[in-house]
């Protein structure tokens, strides 16, 4: 089977890189990718230290959304933000790389304060079929999930693709496929 979804090697950026699973999980998986990484807590320090290549950068602890920004453009950037933030989170990711994925509760994508926006810049909405878990004892909540992914050449549509992933790992491998 061939993947739903095939990303570009290069310089990915992960904005709330916490503890670092979505680089963890990329870097299982390929080879071709250099991180920035963001990360607001300090205390993920030891963890984000653990999972950094010679290539990736650990920047400066601090808010992705409003620090000033001087990087080039990236291929790619992932992140799992906050619900609470997600909306800011991606129009600044919009403007910082090509390709934007971000994994969220599928109810993200149902309100009327984002649906205007939403109708202008509609994602590809890859669901998960099993609940994540974001902690450590393996415990879920009540949410379903899904990978919203804004494509290179599609930030500004009216429509986007809806598919249903296969299971976790499968379908990370799908998603997370080199184009060589």
């Amino acid at each position: 089977a061939s993947p739903l979804l095939t990303l570009p090697g290069g310089t990915w950026i992960d904005p709330c890189a916490g503890s670092g699973r979505i680089p963890s999980t990329v870097n299982a998986m390929r080879a071709d990718v250099a991180w920035l990484l963001v990360e607001i807590n300090p205390d993920h320090r030891p963890a984000l230290m653990t999972i950094t290549r010679a290539a990736d950068v650990l920047l400066p602890f601090g808010d992705f959304v409003h620090r000033p920004w001087s990087h080039d453009r990236a291929d790619v950037l992932i992140m799992n933000p906050p619900f609470s933030h997600a909306h800011d989170f991606v129009r600044a990711a919009l403007a910082r790389a090509r390709v934007v994925l971000m994994l969220q509760r599928q109810g993200w994508f149902g309100t009327q304060e984002r649906s205007p926006w939403l109708r202008a810049h509609c994602p590809d909405v890859f669901t998960l079929p099993k609940r994540p878990s974001f902690t450590p004892d393996g415990g879920t909540d009540s949410a379903e999930y899904a990978w919203f992914h804004w494509p290179a050449d599609g930030h500004d549509r009216r429509e986007g693709r809806v598919a249903v992933l296969d299971a976790p790992r499968g379908g990370q491998r799908d998603l997370f496929a080199s184009t060589t």
